[in-house]
């Protein structure tokens, strides 16, 4: 993975600067130069992946360019919701290699670019607004209080473009049904002193997602939480003025909580409605319709049950067999975070400028910890 610094269209090749995991470092540096510490988190069931900028290039052919990578700093507000969507990552460092030094600070600017009037024309951005925008959409249509007895919900997203559909289908599981049909719709304008009504057919291009296999997809495209709504609705005044101003208001979930939920399940013989999310998109007009068919749930073992199946923990436990020495971002020793770490000579820079010898920190962290 990396990010493209030039194109070479005469060759057909790209020249990247590579973003690595966690793996990728330990075999570009070996194993014993680490020696029982890590620079930030590597844990495989948490999402966005973190990954590390370096500052590492190569260069390879157009035919090895596999699909788009959403990258973001820890520090960008967007990590917040994107929990568990395809392709999607987080850094915290830079390696630079020619010092054999790691940076806990941000150098490259996040793709899709997050300044509102940054990259206007660039189609990754614009299709990962969208990406986010038919999510929380999907939400909205699951965070509903409605007490119809069909508990179903329905919307309609305007100038969805083509390439994002492309992007939500690629991965389509093979056993979605994918479906073609001819639907009619309809346009007003006026023309000179005429009021007109124009209707013609287009294609329509639907699936269904309702079954077990189907949620590892679901989550893929709309987060861990896909399918689970909540009943309760939160009050957030946001009193700041700026342009800029920004405000959370959260509640932790209780078992006397109310919520939506589309089960994802392979048989139910008391329902005759079949849960689940149908997407329907007709190209020529590029709109999206979400339908949002749910199950009110309100014992809390059933809820808890969904939550198991996406692999949702409320309380997530440290990894006891993972006996490294946290040298991360946000790790604080003598009161101040870290800012880099020198490999080869195990010297660790702090934010105030102070510098200490790895084992002087391991040592504050023994202390810590007792």
């Amino acid at each position: 993975m990396g990010l493209i610094m030039s194109i070479d269209g005469s060759n057909g090749v790209a020249k990247l600067r590579r973003f690595l995991s966690w793996a990728e470092l330990i075999i570009y540096i070996g194993e014993e130069m680490f020696n029982g510490l890590s620079f930030w988190p590597d844990y495989n069931n948490v999402s966005p992946l973190h990954l590390c900028d370096t500052d590492i290039s190569v260069v390879i052919p157009f035919e090895k360019v596999i699909g788009l990578a959403f990258v973001f700093h820890v520090t960008d507000p967007i990590l917040d919701c994107i929990q568990g969507i395809k392709d999607t990552y987080q850094v915290s460092s830079v390696f630079l290699h020619g010092q054999m030094t790691i940076y806990h600070q941000k150098s490259f600017l996040s793709f899709p670019y997050q300044q509102p009037n940054g990259l206007p024309t660039c189609f990754p951005s614009s299709l990962f607004k969208e990406l986010l925008t038919i999510k929380q959409r999907l939400q909205i249509c699951l965070s509903t209080t409605s007490k119809n007895d069909t508990f179903s919900e329905s919307c309609r997203i305007d100038n969805v473009n083509l390439l994002t559909w492309f992007f939500i289908i690629k991965d389509l599981p093979r056993e979605v049904l994918v479906n073609e049909k001819n639907v009619i719709v309809k346009r007003t304008f006026f023309q000179n002193d005429m009021y007109v009504l124009e209707k013609r057919r287009c294609k329509e291009i639907s699936f269904h997602l309702h079954l077990p296999e189907h949620l590892s997809y679901a989550q893929s495209i709309f987060g861990t939480f896909a399918g689970i709504g909540s009943r309760k609705k939160l009050k957030c005044s946001l009193i700041q003025k700026s342009l800029s101003a920004r405000t959370q208001q959260s509640q932790v979930i209780s078992v006397v909580d109310e919520h939506n939920v589309i089960p994802f399940e392979a048989v139910n013989e008391v329902e005759y409605l079949r849960r689940g999310i149908i997407l329907k998109y007709v190209p020529e007009e590029q709109t999206l319709t979400l339908n949002v068919k749910f199950r009110k749930v309100i014992k809390w073992e059933l809820f808890t049950q969904q939550l198991t199946s996406r692999n949702i923990s409320f309380m997530p436990g440290d990894d006891e067999t993972d006996q490294r020495y946290p040298l991360h971002c946000d790790t604080e020793v003598f009161d101040k975070k870290i800012y880099s770490i020198n490999i080869s000579t195990r010297m660790v820079e702090l934010q105030d400028g102070s510098v200490i010898p790895v084992v002087d920190v391991i040592n504050e962290i023994n202390r810590l910890c007792t």
